[in-house]
Parts: structure tokens; C-alpha cells; sequence
């Protein structure tokens, strides 16, 4: 499966968004996503440590005998919320204006979409907007 940096953008906003400090989110879809695309992304945040205790099952496609189909499930996956460095590599690429204008000098480049370039690209047109503003 190809690592969708889109995707682990939204799925970013979404938890921050929704979760409410107290208790674990749990997350049943994301639009115009798939839960394996989901999960697979979802273990790669965890990996990456930017989110907290992360755990995810699909249930997709349960066969039902009686019924001779298949069945849509769904997703079940539980998060706890942001570290510290999910909040900050969101800050980076939360507006989706510079989020644009990060993948567009990236690939312009024909640089690797991975965080840590990601991260570069966003300290330098942050470093240059500071300097504008000086």
C-alpha cells in the first residue's frame, strides 16, 4: 500500500478535531477513505509517534452464510489523541494553502513526500514569512 500523505493530513485534523481530551476517539470512517487505507495509516501515525495509544481492527467483509454475501463491517479504531509532535507536524501543513504550496516545492524538486522533508520545506516558507513580516 502506497503511504498517502493527503490522508494522514486529514486523518491528523480529524483527531484533533473531534477527540475531546477525556476520552479515547473512536473513529468509524473517513470520508473518500477506505478502513484498511485507514488502518494501514493509522499504524504508520502510531509508528511515527504522533499519536497516543492507537488501536485498530477491520472488521471489513464478514461473510454470512445465511445470507451468501459479504458484509461491510466497517472500521473500529480507537485513538487517544495527538503527542506533542503530531500537534506540531499538524501545525506545519494544517492550512491547506501551505499544504499546497509545501507538496508543490517538494515535487517541484523531485523530492521524497516523506515527514522529514515535509518538515524542512515547512521551516523554510515559515522562516521566509517571518522574514517578510520583519
Amino acid at each position: 500500500m502506497i503511504r498517502n500523505m493527503d490522508m494522514v493530513r486529514v486523518i491528523l485534523l480529524k483527531i484533533e478535531d473531534e477527540h475531546n481530551g477525556k476520552h479515547p476517539l473512536c473513529i468509524k470512517q473517513i470520508e473518500d477513505y477506505d478502513s484498511t487505507s485507514i488502518i494501514y495509516h493509522m499504524d504508520m501515525l502510531s509508528q511515527a509517534g504522533f499519536i497516543r495509544d492507537y488501536e485498530g481492527t477491520d472488521q471489513n467483509l464478514e461473510h454470512s452464510y445465511a445470507a451468501d454475501e459479504w458484509i461491510d463491517k466497517g472500521l473500529l479504531v480507537t485513538v487517544d489523541g495527538l503527542t506533542w509532535e503530531g500537534h506540531d507536524f499538524l501545525e506545519k501543513i494544517r492550512d491547506i494553502s501551505a499544504w499546497g504550496k509545501i507538496k508543490k516545492a517538494i515535487t517541484d524538486k523531485g523530492l521524497p513526500l516523506t515527514v522529514d522533508v515535509i518538515k524542512e520545506v515547512a521551516k523554510v516558507l515559515i522562516s521566509q514569512g517571518i522574514k517578510s513580516l520583519i
